[in-house]
């Protein structure tokens, strides 16, 4: 009886698990695909791929294109077809970010890209680029209705990667994946898209060697990627990164195909700064490989200018006064021929339901931020400075000679050093001096040690917080500069005649409203007080009574634009600094050339990072009060200017020691009856000489 009980229940068990196997298998059959509902539809879209957009996607783009909408399109379209290098920029705003998706879907559908890699700033900004994609698979009826033989068996699938695994059709596995970076479409006999791949990456992650393994063994790489918006705000602005992302561009992206078929390479992109990678990749001279196109917005403005001023001001007053009623378009719609004299527009059919038209939206787009404007909307952003011709990063780390880092040139003298205050960090430098104010970079560096070649104070690997637990942000800071001083101060420098010298004044940045206390309770305790002071930087421009007028407190040294002192509050002694004038200073003696009396130099190694903190701010030369003179003002490429603080406060430390450039006068230039070589100077006497 058991034997039986036993045999029923095996028996039993199989016809659950058969039944269950048969369950399983025709839920992975897909069963029969939907006929095409319009073939000729399909068939021009083949045909051209601004047609594909425009008529798959009518919500996304419920204005009609423009010009260079069709270009944008007409370009892609060549290089899936036929492979190449396409670079364009359009206005924020325009769509190609959408124009990308369908570009890699199109690709991918007609099987003219069969392996398409969309890149993106960031991993995710590309994940996101496929999400987008797989809904329009999922929930765009039209797709359905012409490329069934896609979008039925992805809409089988739903978002269930496993059930991806396991679909057939017609009994044969299709071979569909569906993950978050990448998806293989269908296999389906006589679909053109039969195994086509879309896969993301950010432009920083892994793309090198990128390749796909059928099921049937065969190997297959990328035959187009689009490298979408390939940079942000933040690395447009840092000359390494955009470096970096034109190396992976040009060295990894362009190399994705296998030997028999060229990559085709499409860039859609907006300028955020001059100079950045956007900019680079779209010149046709500094990259001719490149088929570069730029875009504005407005490509001419209004001759009368005067008009639109008027109606900013009205504006401006609407808004101040809370007015919705828009008195500004109504004052455009009364002076409208006169208004629109001269303005022309790339997308007339983009403005809002506020406004009139294309120009005034133009218009109240570049009344908003004119800088913003000239970057994101006509792709021709403002020199940061026309004043003067400035360094290059290239300039300066030019400056680097062969005298290895802690190591003092023989000429030298004096050793000053300045450290300078953030809430997270201490950047701090040592630079050596000879007599007449030649210097150089000895030693700079962040505390604490970051480890690493490039960094920002916004992205730190370690922070003061970290070495100091429980510590709060003063204790950290206290903490941080008692440590830097104990490891700069005490040490001894080897000059390279084997003479061994000590720092000979050390300043501090106290500036940084919460750390201004912290910076006084160091200098002021026993083992620094009188050798280590704190420093305030302080404005002077061309409109601020002049340096040399300024009467110094009772027991103050008044120097060279700079007075020392002891603060009435805290009864020790500081340093205040003219800043403008010491920024020049310290700026001219980069632009002095190695070998001459006055310059600046730099140990050797590499310095890139430095020299973007030491050009991280422009000149302006400035009329006030009779006179002239420099005011500098941060770039807005740049995100930290701090070790550019430090070469100016050590030298004005190197002035508290009595070190003097025999020409200086007392406005912040040099005296112009003597005679400099400066870098520009001497290449163009080479340029000459060539000739």
């Amino acid at each position: 009886m058991a034997v039986q009980t036993q045999e029923a229940y095996e028996r039993h068990v199989a016809t659950v698990r058969d039944a269950n196997r048969k369950k399983t298998e025709a839920g992975q059959e897909i069963g029969p695909l939907p006929d095409v509902v319009n073939p000729k539809r399909k068939a021009k879209a083949r045909k051209s791929f601004a047609f594909f957009c425009q008529t798959y996607f009518p919500e996304a783009f419920y204005l009609p294109w423009s010009e260079y909408h069709l270009s944008a399109a007409d370009k892609i379209e060549r290089a899936a077809r036929g492979g190449g290098l396409f670079s364009f920029a359009m206005p924020r705003g325009s769509g190609k970010t959408t124009i990308c998706e369908w570009a890699a879907l199109w690709g991918t559908l007609f099987g003219i890209s069969p392996y398409v890699v969309l890149i993106g700033a960031t991993e995710d900004d590309a994940e996101s680029r496929l999400k987008n994609i797989k809904t329009e698979l999922m929930v765009n009826d039209l797709l359905l209705e012409d490329f069934p033989e896609v979008c039925f068996p992805v809409r089988k699938i739903g978002n269930a990667v496993r059930r991806a695994e396991g679909q057939k059709f017609n009994g044969e596995l299709t071979g569909s994946e569906w993950k978050a970076k990448m998806f293989v479409l269908p296999t389906i006999k006589g679909s053109p898209a039969s195994g086509g791949i879309i896969e993301v990456r950010g432009i920083t992650g892994k793309i090198r060697g990128m390749n796909h393994k059928t099921r049937t063994g065969q190997i297959r790489r990328p035959t187009l990627a689009i490298c979408d918006d390939p940079q942000t705000r933040e690395s447009a602005g840092s000359l390494t990164q955009c470096k970096k992302r034109s190396d992976v561009i040009m060295g990894d992206v362009a190399y994705l195909a296998g030997p028999k078929r060229p990559i085709a390479v499409v860039m859609p992109c907006t300028v955020i700064y001059r100079g950045d990678l956007a900019d680079r990749m779209l010149d046709r001279e500094a990259c001719p490989d490149w088929q570069g196109e730029k875009t504005k917005m407005m490509p001419t403005f209004p001759t009368n200018m005067g008009l639109w001023l008027k109606y900013r001001e009205i504006q401006v007053t609407a808004f101040q006064n809370d007015d919705p009623t828009h008195p500004e378009t109504q004052f455009y719609r009364d002076n409208l021929k006169e208004m629109q004299l001269g303005a022309t527009v790339s997308w007339v059919h983009r403005f809002d339901e506020t406004e009139v038209d294309a120009i005034q939206h133009s218009l109240n787009k570049y009344f908003r931020s004119p800088g913003i404007f000239q970057a994101e909307c006509q792709n021709d952003p403002e020199a940061v400075s026309e004043s003067e011709p400035e360094l290059t990063d290239e300039d300066i780390i030019a400056k680097s000679i062969g005298i290895e880092r802690g190591r003092i040139p023989l000429k030298c003298t004096k050793i000053t050093a300045f450290i300078d205050v953030q809430k997270e960090v201490l950047y701090w430098m040592v630079v050596a001096w000879e007599p007449h104010f030649s210097g150089h970079i000895v030693a700079y560096g962040a505390w604490p040690d970051q480890q690493m070649e490039y960094f920002a104070n916004n992205n730190l690997r370690t922070k003061l917080s970290d070495v100091t637990p429980g510590a709060g942000m003063e204790g950290a800071i206290y903490a941080g500069l008692t440590a830097l001083c104990n490891y700069l101060v005490p040490r001894m420098w080897v000059r390279e005649d084997g003479v061994e010298m000590a720092i000979d004044a050390t300043l501090i940045d106290a500036n940084w409203g919460q750390s201004t206390s912290v910076v006084y309770k160091v200098c002021g305790s026993s083992n620094w007080r009188g050798t280590v002071l704190p420093s305030h930087g302080k404005y002077v421009g061309a409109s601020s009574q002049p340096w040399s007028d300024l009467k110094g407190r009772r027991g103050e040294t008044m120097g060279h634009h700079w007075r020392r002192g002891v603060s009435e509050s805290t009864k020790l002694e500081r340093v205040v600094i003219d800043t403008n004038y010491w920024k020049s200073f310290v700026y001219d003696r980069l632009c002095v050339a190695i070998g001459d009396s006055g310059t600046m130099t730099i140990h050797q190694g590499s310095h890139r990072l430095l020299a973007e903190h030491l050009n991280s701010e422009f000149r302006v030369r400035t009329k006030g009060r009779g006179r002239e003179l420099d005011e500098w003002k941060a770039r807005p490429d740049r995100l930290d200017n701090h070790w550019f603080d430090c070469l100016v406060g050590a030298a004005v430390a190197a002035s508290l020691l009595s070190l003097t450039l025999a020409g200086t006068v007392s406005e912040g230039r040099l005296d112009t009856s003597r005679t400099y070589k400066s870098l520009s100077a001497l290449q163009k006497q080479k340029r000459r000489n060539r000739r």
